[in-house]
């Protein structure tokens, strides 16, 4: 018996990339720690809420970075505020 063939798409590697790589999703929160070295709450994609962590700046992308400050500046802007954890 033979199995069919299957056809690996683009989209098919890239998932195989996220299984076997961890990939920020997006950042929660922020936070400065006692030296005055900002850390943040990342999202894990694929991963839920209790496998959050806190990494450091350096080890978080710039553009994720800047994306959230921006989100947050808006929300002040506006007046609006997050939702507690």
């Amino acid at each position: 018996m033979t199995t069919p063939h299957t056809h690996w798409g683009p989209e098919d590697k890239y998932r195989e990339y996220l299984e076997r790589n961890y990939t920020i999703g997006h950042i929660t929160e922020k936070r400065v720690g006692e030296l005055g070295n900002s850390f943040f709450r990342v999202r894990w994609y694929g991963y839920e809420k209790p496998y959050d962590t806190w990494e450091r700046e350096e080890d978080v992308p710039r553009d994720m970075v800047a994306r959230f400050r921006r989100r947050k500046s808006r929300n002040v802007t506006f007046g609006l505020r997050e939702a507690s954890p």
